[in-house]
């Protein structure tokens, strides 16, 4: 290849880069200034809100009781069924057993959700449960048209991923250790290996600790010590509810996934 020729190509692929940056910002909504210096209007917002309504300390506790009330513990019965020899061997058999294995339950509110895509994707995407308004398609509402419009961004169609959910319900605060325990997170490792995706991206770094890493983390890889059949890039971000309210957290995760697929493709 001439150097004309390289020069050329570097050219679109930057060209292709920033044509998926803007589609990126149209579909997530723009709600920043576009000025030289940046201005984090998000924390000046809440800032102004701290000191317009200050919280009383004692206040605290009693609204983490609250919540804490809503979470159903685990079922006593995942423990059983979370033995290998009960789980589904191929993808079709995993989306119908999600939907109707009693012992897999842990309440909450809406139907069950069976996962959405095909094996062998390109991108395979996990979020911690269902959105609330999800009846029959995984991330049938804002969260997935966000997600639709990130993958767009990125060159990828939702319809060649894989989409999943690390429950199978939209679930009231639900208690990743006593899961994680319960044996949630070989269940979650097993399904990964039925898709065989290439990557891995986990909108929701609560989900990590059934994966055996920590939350803080980032960009890795899954291997044999996670339940992987083979080595498995990760990418770890916040949740799709969390970037929807947050520009900066929406900026933060392009600026990631760029760094992280120029990252795979020099590998």
């Amino acid at each position: 290849m001439t150097p004309e020729n390289s020069q050329n190509r570097d050219k679109r692929s930057l060209k292709s880069e920033l044509e998926g940056a803007i589609e990126w910002w149209r579909e997530a909504g723009i709600d920043g200034d576009f000025v030289d210096d940046p201005v984090d209007r998000i924390a000046e917002a809440e800032e102004q809100r701290a000191q317009e309504n200050p919280v009383q300390p004692e206040e605290k506790p009693v609204v983490a009781t609250a919540k804490a009330k809503l979470a159903p513990a685990p079922s006593a019965a995942i423990a059983k069924v979370m033995a290998s020899e009960h789980w589904p061997q191929s993808l079709d058999e995993f989306a119908e057993w999600w939907l109707d294995e009693k012992s897999v339950e842990l309440g909450g509110t809406g139907p069950r959700i069976a996962p959405r895509g095909r094996a062998q994707p390109e991108l395979m995407v996990i979020v911690s449960q269902p959105e609330e308004v999800d009846r029959e398609t995984l991330l049938s509402g804002q969260q997935g048209k966000l997600l639709a419009g990130f993958l767009r961004a990125a060159g990828l169609a939702i319809e060649d991923c894989c989409l999943a959910s690390a429950l199978p319900r939209a679930v009231a605060l639900p208690d990743w250790n006593a899961l994680k325990a319960a044996g949630l997170g070989g269940l979650t490792a097993h399904h990964i290996n039925l898709v065989q995706p290439k990557r891995l991206l986990v909108f929701a770094r609560n989900v990590l600790p059934l994966l055996g890493h920590d939350q803080a983390q980032g960009a890795h890889a899954l291997d044999g010590a996670q339940g992987m059949n083979r080595e498995l890039p990760v990418l770890a971000v916040p949740g799709l509810e969390e970037l929807f309210r947050s520009a900066q957290r929406r900026k933060r995760l392009w600026h990631d996934w760029l760094e992280w697929t120029a990252t795979q493709r020099s590998g």
